[in-house]
């Protein structure tokens, strides 16, 4: 029986009564004959033993992450601080996805303008030239301490991090800058209820109004953001969580709050640290390593235990202990040449501690390796130790640059291109780029606005190698040489026009010139001519 059709595709039609009371019928029958039964996958199956006691709770993405965030924040820092393998993995994130900064190459759509093509090749340099006099200098942030690639790196840390990050749209007059654009980053800790009780308000019929400090409309798109006035982890910060709510979007539709975060569920409303899930096995193996190094440290040194039958300790009088600059009455350390004199009765023990564990180097690269798939990075790049062959070392380095990639489709989406778009607005408003229908047609104000950002490229292990691959593929006609340049990060449309003007510049040199550069023969090789002939 095929679907009631109704008029708005997107809401069905009530069937009749008569047949709900059928559909009722039939669907009362169902429980009773698949009680008993059991389906096909293993995993779901409850009498096999190792798996009796794994019940997970069915959790809404609210329910499953809002409760632990004010846990997994502060330990993820906290290992971002202290774990080399967290440190090491947000400084391979930072540096590969960010490194100098993600830039724009203009890529206006003329498909769409119609308009003259050395207008639009003008009006694309031009723009990316203003935006690198916007983006280069500190005035660009609200608080004058980072540049535009530096809000970047902190934008990309605090998602890995703290799991999402939020940033103002603000407009602040400088004399030292002729926009007035501004971004203000805040943490995630500082978006939350103004209730530590309430980390979800519901509606009487179940909607989500507002959940870690967002509110939603009926479809579940953020409307404002409430953010704290202080950061809770202050010194001295008050517990009641006073803040102001801020409107997500302004009066002309733009965003006015960017919330930096991955989603992995619909209705999710914060993000949870990339490190969280590997939180627990990096911090057991900085335990290990720690005690596995002061285990060493110990058995370097000279430590012994007395041995009393009445429990008296060290005899006064001929005492070979040297007690140390400590302040604890029984600390005590041995001394250079002393000959021993003990009680009747006592005897002196040695430590000798067994390790460190032989087995410990195993035991890291897997607990390393386990990071390492957590955070999407082979344990050769997270090491940073190649040392197996070139095809092995050649393949970790690609797959690692598949993640960094994402990333930086991630903070050119979420960050990058909203801010292009804002600049836009304001260089046009303010005369500076020259862009008929901006404001009054969307699609051309989307053709002005469309921007391919280039930041890091892969680095050639084997330069030689790539290059004769890539100049296989060109010849073959199976990669193009747009490809291959925006592949490097580079304009391709930029790469033709200083292509063409060093042609032009070699044309000025007469071939006299090329000839006269050339090194004449040395009198030892002349003189080896005239011995052979």
């Amino acid at each position: 029986m095929g679907f009631p059709v109704s008029k708005d595709p997107f809401v069905a039609e009530k069937p009749k009564r008569r047949k709900r009371r059928k559909q009722r019928s039939c669907v009362a029958a169902i429980p009773s004959q698949a009680m008993f039964s059991t389906g096909a996958y293993r995993s779901a199956q409850k009498d096999r033993r190792h798996t009796q006691d794994w019940n997970p709770d069915t959790k809404s993405a609210s329910a499953a992450t809002l409760s632990d965030l004010e846990v997994l924040r502060p330990r993820s820092a906290d290992l971002a601080r202290n774990a080399p393998e967290a440190v090491s993995a947000v400084n391979q994130y930072k540096r590969h996805v960010v490194g100098n900064g993600l830039w724009p190459q203009s890529q206006i759509k003329n498909d769409y303008l119609q308009l003259p093509k050395k207008q639009i090749q003008e009006l694309q340099k031009r723009a990316e030239m203003l935006f690198r006099i916007w983006g280069e200098k500190e005035d660009c942030d609200a608080s004058r301490v980072c540049n535009f690639p530096a809000q970047q790196a902190m934008a990309l840390e605090g998602r890995i991090v703290r799991g999402d990050i939020f940033v103002l749209r603000r407009f602040l007059k400088r004399k030292t800058m002729p926009f007035e654009l501004c971004n203000l980053l805040v943490e995630a800790d500082r978006v939350a209820q103004p209730s530590a009780f309430d980390d979800v308000l519901k509606s009487k019929k179940g909607r989500v109004m507002e959940a870690g400090g967002i509110r939603f409309d009926r479809n579940g798109a953020p409307t404002h953001y409430h953010i704290l006035n202080e950061h809770p982890g202050d010194d001295g910060a008050t517990k009641t969580r006073e803040g102001d709510w801020y409107s997500a979007y302004g009066k002309t539709g733009h965003k006015l709050i960017l919330h930096i975060f991955e989603a992995c569920r619909p209705t999710q409303p914060r993000g949870v640290p990339l490190i969280a899930p590997a939180g627990e096995d990096t911090k057991l193996l900085n335990r290990l390593l720690e005690a596995t190094s002061v285990s060493a440290v110990v058995q370097s040194l000279f430590t012994a235990f007395i041995e009393s039958p009445n429990g008296e300790g060290l005899d006064e009088a001929g005492d070979p202990f040297v007690q140390t600059s400590s302040s604890e009455p029984g600390d005590y350390k041995l001394g250079n040449g002393a000959i021993l004199d003990l009680r009747e009765g006592e005897k002196v023990h040695f430590a000798d501690p067994s390790r460190p564990n032989s087995a410990i180097d195993a035991f890291a690269n897997i607990m390393m390796r386990r990071i390492g798939m957590v955070m999407d990075i082979p344990i050769e790049v997270l090491a940073m130790q190649f040392l197996t062959s070139y095809t092995a070392a050649r393949a970790a380095d690609k797959r690692a640059w598949l993640t960094w990639f994402a990333y930086q489709y991630l903070l050119a989406t979420k960050l990058c291109q909203p801010t292009w778009e804002l600049f836009w607005h304001e260089a046009v408003a303010k005369g500076y780029l020259d862009a008929p229908g901006f404001f009054t047609d969307p699609l051309a104000r989307w053709a002005y606005c469309n921007a391919k950002w280039s930041g890091p490229v892969p680095t050639s292990i084997d330069p030689i190698k790539d290059a004769k691959a890539e100049q296989v593929l060109l010849e073959a006609k199976i990669k193009t040489l747009k490809q291959s340049v925006e592949e490097r990060g580079g304009d391709y449309e930029q790469h033709i026009i200083q292509l063409k003007q060093e042609k032009e510049d070699l044309k000025d040199l007469q071939p006299q010139q090329i000839v006269e550069a050339k090194e004449e023969p040395d009198d030892e090789e002349e003189t080896d001519e005239e011995e052979r002939d």
